[in-house]
């Protein structure tokens, strides 16, 4: 079985309204596209509204909301990682420039920033319908940033005068 059978077998196998779901949002390969709008006109879908859908993707993709993976691994995993990096590299570019005091300011603004970015990034996940465990782990993320940043903030106040 070629791929085109075997997309035209999966796609039989889900509802109008997924398909509907997947012509507007999801981007494909030209003959996967032609598929799925045989399947759609198939059963009944009008080409005028297809047409109308796939002239909108771009709109429709700005108003979708947010991936809860893109939440969980982008901003949680990969951006707490970037962020350490971040607070690093500033912490080691500042101190050699102005010292170490104004090292683990920047290292903890750095950080800090990173803390909001993914705070308001669970908020606005949450708004949205997910799974207990990924509120769960998102929050977790959440309460682990905030502390480490509370770290970095208490660490960067108890510095001695002279450092």
């Amino acid at each position: 079985m070629n791929q085109s059978e075997t997309l035209r077998e999966r796609f039989s196998g889900l509802n109008t309204q997924t398909l509907r779901d997947m012509w507007a949002a999801e981007a494909r390969t030209e003959w996967a596209e032609n598929i799925l709008r045989e399947e759609l006109l198939e059963r009944g879908v009008s080409k005028e509204e297809l047409d109308d859908i796939a002239t909108r993707r771009e709109e429709i993709a700005k108003n979708a909301p947010p991936s809860a993976r893109d939440t969980l691994w982008k901003f949680g995993f990969v951006g707490r990682m970037a962020a350490l990096a971040a607070a690093v590299v500033a912490y080691v570019l500042f101190k050699l420039l102005f010292g170490s005091r104004a090292g683990t300011y920047a290292m903890t603004v750095v950080f800090a920033i990173y803390t909001v970015i993914l705070v308001r990034r669970v908020s606005s996940q949450l708004q949205v319908n997910v799974s207990g465990r990924a509120t769960f782990a998102m929050i977790w993320q959440c309460v682990e940033a905030v502390v480490i940043s509370l770290a970095f903030i208490v660490f960067a106040a108890t510095l001695p005068s002279y450092a």
